[in-house]
């Protein structure tokens, strides 16, 4: 039997003859992703046609990491006239303890809210009926990347913009994986909304 075990960048090897009494036979420090591919290869060094070798994984088991994604967003200015910019910018944190693969932001326009451009501070955002998705790569724990996107009022109106964020790692708490703000385009001669009156 043979065991490999690894706690961050630390491999360890094991021998076990019985696959209950193990041996440390080799060590290692390897800067590695956080994830990876693992393979079994085996041999019955010989050529008989009747020797026959099998391999199998048992006792394998997998963490996944643990990240406590936020995202915030403001929207400047909150009103404006048809015409204008808006300008949201959101923020993505990861509070850790473990850093977040595949992190991904979305930032939704609804019709009335054209889209313009969008930058990240890390990755690349692209842009689909009224989607911006910015895809961040490794949010490492402790650090936050910040998301601009600008778009012009075509129509008054009061417009919710909705912004999350998710990734590869478990989030104990998702409550603050989305925000949404209000954004108020208004005329000269101004206009009625449910609830608002401008």
């Amino acid at each position: 039997w043979l065991r490999m075990t690894r706690s961050g960048n630390s491999f360890a090897g094991y021998l076990s003859t019985n696959g209950a009494d193990w041996v440390l036979f080799a060590q290692t420090n390897q800067s590695m992703p956080v994830s990876g591919l693992l393979g079994l290869a085996v041999s019955a060094h010989t050529n008989g046609a009747s020797l026959l070798v099998t391999g199998q994984f048992s006792g394998f088991t997998l963490t996944q990491p643990l990240a406590d994604l936020s995202v915030t967003q403001m929207g400047a200015p909150t009103s404006l006239e048809p015409g204008g910019n808006v300008t949201y910018t959101l923020a993505v944190s990861n509070a850790g303890p473990d850093a977040a693969t595949l992190a991904t932001a979305t930032d939704t326009l609804p019709p009335g809210l054209a889209y313009v451009s969008a930058v990240s501070s890390q990755g690349t955002c692209v842009h689909s009926a009224g989607v911006v998705t910015c895809n961040l790569g490794t949010l490492d724990a402790g650090a936050t990347a910040t998301i601009t996107v600008v778009s012009t009022a075509s129509v008054a109106g009061a417009f919710d913009v909705v912004g999350t964020v998710s990734s590869n790692a478990r989030d104990a708490s998702p409550g603050d994986n989305q925000v949404i703000v209000k954004t108020v385009v208004y005329t000269a001669f101004g206009f009625e909304a449910p609830g608002l009156v401008y």
